[in-house]
């Protein structure tokens, strides 16, 4: 397995130094955090907890991992500045147990049979049958006169207009 450094960024504010890295390996199955977590130390002369794997890609087919790594000064700065699920994936700290809620009683259903008479039809066909009982007696609607909601004056008939 060769270790690469791609990029080194010394971050003074944070107290670590932030690096970039390529390994090339020749097909071992399983390069995990832990053993590129040694690498790191044995290559950088870092204490082992205060190494934060960040991210791991591998392409498929190829034998190469690129990653993101932080080492931090000591373990205080470490455990302060980093998020908790990445502390958990390096084993830095264990994970949060959720505490498991009480069970509810599951809702009791109604008893087939109690209550006598057919079962009411369902929602669905109700609507389906008005649907057919309104076609049925839709007819086409009136057309309304183009001068709108106007009345005729009395005396007026059809077609004729108004007298004066």
């Amino acid at each position: 397995m060769e270790f690469e450094i791609v990029t080194r960024k010394e971050n003074p504010f944070l107290e670590r130094t932030e690096i970039r890295f390529r390994i090339t390996h020749d097909n071992e199955a399983g390069i995990t955090r832990e053993k590129v977590r040694e690498k790191i130390t044995s290559t950088l002369s870092a204490q082992k907890d205060c190494v934060i794997i960040d991210s791991l890609h591998s392409e498929f087919g190829k034998p190469e991992i690129a990653g993101y790594a932080k080492i931090y000064r000591n373990k205080e700065s470490c455990l302060k500045n980093e998020r908790k699920h990445i502390l958990v994936r390096n084993k830095l700290i264990e994970p949060e147990k959720k505490e498991e809620k009480k069970k509810a009683a599951p809702p009791q259903k109604k008893e087939e049979g109690k209550g006598g008479g057919a079962p009411a039809p369902a929602k669905s066909e109700e609507k389906k049958e008005e649907k057919k009982d309104d076609r049925k007696d839709d007819k086409k609607p009136a057309a309304k006169p183009a001068g709108g909601d106007a009345k005729p004056k009395e005396g007026a008939e059809k077609g004729k207009p108004p007298a004066k």
